[in-house]
């Protein structure tokens, strides 16, 4: 159903916006004609399957006014395949190059861009480097975006300083990379990146990793 409304020119909603807020042109040089006919299929059984309740929408990306969080939400919408995770990847891509005054939204493009490419690592080196350098990029707005979302949650909504950081997001830049990091066996880096976020101190398991690793060091060198 969806893809016969897409040949006889229904478009969704989501293309309809990507041209309001001017990436047409980055979407039709990004993605082929045929990526492009899956795009629109997969969105318009979306918009179908959104639902409306007591005046909120459910499951309409449309919403979304900050542009960094619409390409995110479009990228969370392909997943299940390696072809879908490609265009994923691109979606939410575009996402942490086009950036947001919201930094919580920006940190979270990198966390999805992140888990997409990871889910395809197996697909080619290209894939694992990709992590790395995203992953790079989300420590690299860390202390902005720490700083911002404690701000928001003691301004906005309240909360004390102590409850502001325990509602901090989970940093998938910090844990992935560490993560690839131990795979490699370089104990030394992981030590080094986990201190870097013990000194943001953004939340995790570091000083457990930290142990492990040291461990692993000293065993390496009997």
């Amino acid at each position: 159903m969806g893809f016969i409304s897409w040949l006889f020119g229904a478009k969704p909603k989501a293309i309809t916006k990507l041209k309001v807020m001017g990436l047409s042109s980055w979407y039709e040089s990004t993605f082929s004609n045929e990526q492009r006919s899956y795009i629109e299929a997969t969105l318009l059984q979306t918009e179908k399957r959104a639902t409306s309740e007591r005046g909120m929408s459910f499951g309409d990306i449309t919403i979304y006014s900050d542009k960094c969080q619409f390409l995110t939400k479009l990228g969370e919408c392909f997943d299940g395949t390696k072809e879908a995770r490609d265009i994923a990847i691109e979606f939410c891509r575009k996402a942490t190059e086009v950036g947001s005054e919201d930094l919580e939204n920006h940190h979270f493009a990198f966390h999805f861009l992140i888990s997409k490419l990871y889910k395809n690592r197996d697909e080619g080196e290209h894939y694992l480097q990709s992590v790395i350098e995203a992953c790079e990029g989300q420590i690299a707005i860390a202390a902005r975006v720490k700083k911002y979302c404690i701000e928001y949650r003691m301004k906005t909504l309240k909360y004390s300083k102590k409850k502001a950081v325990e509602m901090l997001p989970g940093h998938i830049g910090f844990k992935q990379l560490a993560i690839i990091y131990e795979k490699q066996k370089d104990y030394e880096a992981v030590i080094a990146l986990c201190r870097r976020a013990q000194t943001l101190k953004w939340p995790g398991d570091w000083d457990k990793r930290i142990e492990r690793c040291k461990s692993r060091l000293e065993k390496a060198k009997k």
